[in-house]
């Protein structure tokens, strides 16, 4: 059975804007599998302020684009990606008060799903740098 190291870093941005219960403890609505540029869109607009995102590297170590791929959970679209720094440049936008048009406050948490098994084993060390 081939092995997968899954890593999932948390980033969180702009502070703790989260839904707050009354004792002041977040409370996330976390968009799984939003890997391309139109769903964070939906999921945003539906009401996640949670993001996660699958991210896959090149065999050399370098992060390449967002994507999940088969299998992936029923009645979604495994096929959605878009390149990382597309996708991040875009989150930017999207947590920065002054791109105005596109801001979301509410949007607070990117939690991203590392996907490393596509790295060869002497560029490990390097990717994780």
């Amino acid at each position: 059975m081939k092995c997968m190291l899954i890593f999932i870093a948390l980033l969180l941005i702009n502070g703790s804007t989260a839904i707050r219960k009354k004792r002041g403890r977040p409370f996330w609505i976390i968009g799984h599998m939003v890997n391309s540029i139109h769903q964070l869109r939906e999921f945003l607009r539906l009401g996640a302020n949670g993001i996660e995102a699958d991210v896959k590297f090149l065999a050399t170590g370098i992060p390449w684009q967002t994507y999940h791929g088969a299998p992936c959970d029923c009645l979604r679209i495994c096929s959605a990606k878009e390149t990382i720094g597309n996708y991040l440049t875009y989150v930017r936008k999207l947590t920065t008060k002054l791109d105005h048009l596109l801001y979301y406050p509410r949007f607070s948490l990117l939690l991203l799903d590392l996907k490393t098994y596509q790295i060869n084993s002497w560029h490990l060390k390097e990717a994780g740098k």
